[in-house]
């Protein structure tokens, strides 16, 4: 792995950040402000830096520009600024001053891990590029040069006992038995050369009960085309050496052959989503299908028993066991942890510029940065799991409620709560959490504005309508997120959205690449009798610019 300095000078973050690093299995320095990190920099000699911006004695910046101007050894150091004041001017600033990447908090542990191995990877391209020039310099200078070819110079050097074993060695451990599957049998060499564990995920889909009463004879093609879409998609997004194999339950059950634990939850999460994705674009599955569909997976690494690898018994049903036992293990841990976090959840006023220059009171119940790192630290271990989400949702929904109902005071603003469009598409939690709204006394639900956050407006509308009037009738009134600069078939006046939502980088975004897309956007906000919330934007940062594009609230965030 890699030498990587941490420069943040908030000690629980940095710790943080320390901690799913060494995990991830790199060598973490770590420095609390500029001046100690140039020190860090000069004395360690990292393999690439991560760096807050806004620090005492000297900021992110000012050692980013005495580290490029006045160090030519450390040119080439990957430099990746990690800050929650990522205006579009700092971003520019940064790029100017040669930093390489540019990643806002809270942190995304997913998106960080993907950052550095990329920046890692272009270090290693590079210095394979100067050894290749180095061996022709080398060989160009020779009388008796050999022939061109690829000359590795770590084989060169390297004993022979150092090389790496053949390709299907499986570690001294019991060959594969014929009489299981190909599959399975793969299974059993990659846990045999593996000291018996083995990096496995569980994917299904959840929630086609309803589906699948309603279609009856039907269900059977529709359940064999949705298989072959996971089939094809999973397929498409494994190495070689990797196994897929599907149970008789229809569950997919993946082997990593080469990643960890981690990794291999960051690549079930991009899987799952995909694996939606492309069942909601299908034309030949039922619309029932569409709007009760739902992806969860799970990745652990488990161990298999040395009768389970040499048996020519199958081993997939072994394997699923160990996978489900694993899996409660990690639900009750993250329940836990849960339950500690959300009680950081406060109901917070945020100061929001509205389009006449003015300033509107908006509370918000939302997590202090710290909580938000550790919640999205507890998201890598269980990326895709149908439940993260929800019990998140509704445990922050109950937390704000009980900070309600100690007493709201004459004047009390609107309290916006996010609730993703998953955790209300699932029959299940959409019952808990219309149960807990409803529970809540009249003065409490009069106060609440709930934003339906990340809902597939352009491929389940119907579904998504069901569900906002249902939130409408348990709340003051129902907000929208848009994630696309269209609101596909939805009809906010019809629904009586009055408010729609959206990021701050994401509309800077549009802005600058789609600017006629989203001055349509804004007209068709207008007519519709609706107004445009943006959140997110930088405390203290230029937000006039937005207002002048037709937005007509700013709220700032952390």
């Amino acid at each position: 792995m890699a030498k990587v300095l941490c420069i943040e000078d908030e000690a629980e973050i940095r710790a943080l950040l320390v901690e799913e690093l060494s995990e991830e299995g790199h060598d973490v320095v770590e420095a609390a402000d500029g001046l100690l990190g140039l020190t860090a920099i000069t004395q360690h000699k990292p393999d690439v830096v991560l760096c807050d911006i806004t620090m005492p004695n000297m900021d992110g910046h000012a050692l980013l520009h005495e580290l490029r101007t006045n160090h030519p050894e450390f040119a080439e150091l990957p430099f990746i600024f990690l800050s929650a004041l990522a205006d579009r001017q700092q971003i520019l600033e940064g790029k100017k001053l040669g930093a390489d990447d540019y990643l806002t908090k809270p942190i995304d542990f997913e998106l960080l891990i993907a950052t550095l191995e990329a920046r890692l990877a272009q270090v290693r391209r590079m210095k394979a590029l100067k050894d290749e020039q180095f061996v022709k310099l080398y060989k160009s200078l020779q009388p008796h040069a050999a022939p061109d070819g690829p000359v590795d110079l770590a084989e060169l050097s390297a004993d022979e006992s150092e090389r790496p074993a053949a390709p299907h060695d499986n570690g001294g451990g019991p060959a594969p038995t014929a009489d299981t599957s190909d599959g399975e049998n793969r299974i059993k060499s990659l846990a045999s050369a593996a000291g018996r564990k083995v990096v496995a995920a569980v994917l299904r889909f959840v929630g086609l009960d309803d589906a699948k009463s309603a279609l009856g004879v039907e269900w059977p093609s529709q359940s064999k085309r949705l298989t072959k879409l996971a089939q094809t998609a999973i397929q498409r997004r494994l190495s070689s050496e990797d196994v897929l194999e599907v149970s008789d339950d229809g569950e997919f059950v993946i082997c990593f052959a080469e990643l960890d634990a981690e990794d291999g939850a960051d690549k079930v999460q991009s899987i799952a989503h995909e694996v939606w994705d492309e069942a909601l674009d299908d034309d030949e599955l039922h619309t029932s299908v569409k709007e009760d569909c739902a992806v969860a997976a799970e990745v652990h690494e488990v161990e298999l028993t040395e009768d389970e690898i040499g048996s020519s018994d199958a081993v997939l049903e072994p394997l699923m066991e160990r996978l489900d036992e694993a899996e409660e293990i990690a639900r009750e841990m993250a329940q836990a942890k849960l339950s500690e976090l959300v009680d950081n959840c406060k109901v917070q006023p945020v100061p929001a510029t509205k389009a006449d220059g003015g300033t509107s009171a908006i509370a918000v119940a939302d997590f202090d940065m710290v909580t938000k790192t550790r919640i999205a630290a507890l998201r890598r271990t269980r990326p895709a799991s149908a439940d993260l989400t929800a019990e998140i949702d509704i445990l922050k929904l109950g937390r704000c409620a009980m900070q309600l109902s100690e007493g709201i005071e004459p004047g009390q603003p609107t309290i916006v709560v996010d609730v993703g469009f998953s955790t209300l598409n699932s029959k299940k939690y959409l019952e808990r959490y219309l149960g807990l709204c409803s529970s809540f006394p009249d003065d409490v639900k009069k106060h609440l504005a709930l934003n339906l956050r990340d809902a597939p407006i352009d491929r389940i509308p119907d579904k998504v309508v069901l569900l906002i009037k249902a939130l409408r009738r348990i709340c003051r009134m129902v907000m929208l997120d848009l994630n696309e600069l269209s609101f596909g078939a939805i009809d906010p006046a019809e629904l009586k959205i009055p408010v729609v939502t959206s990021d701050h980088y994401l509309v800077e975004s549009w802005i600058e690449k789609q600017p006629k897309e989203f001055k349509r956007l804004i007209q068709e906000i207008h007519e519709k009798s609706c107004r445009l919330l943006v959140y997110d934007a930088p405390r203290g940062g230029d937000v006039s610019h937005l207002v002048r594009q037709g937005v007509d609230l700013v709220a700032c965030g952390g």
